[in-house]
């Protein structure tokens, strides 16, 4: 393995805001609830190499842009269904269980339970 020269990050995902940005305007962005999607390990000319993280807002991120005064709160577009699986994979996450098993039994236990109604 090759000495890590840099470790970066890349910031992936799309979010719907309800106005307009100026070209010419800088903003301070805040994340939370971004999750590492990958990394890669990519070589430099002096035998070492760059670790780069890929981190992807996810459905339930918040993210902020803070400018002159102003925040603009920024929204992921999701499903519902895509909200739910998210929040039981980092349910399974924290209990330290398979996240698909998890994922597929809550799921099953949601339909049985909406069939007896």
């Amino acid at each position: 393995m090759m000495e890590i020269d840099n470790y970066k990050i890349k910031l992936t995902g799309t979010a719907n805001i309800d106005q307009e940005l100026d070209n010419s305007k800088t903003y301070d962005l805040t994340i939370s609830n971004a999750e590492v999607r990958k990394k890669s390990y990519d070589p430099n000319d002096d035998n070492t190499e760059n670790l780069t993280h890929t981190i992807k807002i996810s459905e339930i991120s918040e993210i902020n842009l803070i400018g002159q005064g102003e925040i603009i709160k920024a929204k992921k577009k999701g499903s519902q269904a895509k909200v739910l699986r998210f929040i039981l994979m980092n349910e399974a996450d924290e209990l330290g269980i398979d996240r698909e098993l998890h994922y597929q039994a809550e799921m099953n236990r949601l339909i049985n339970e909406v069939k007896n109604r």
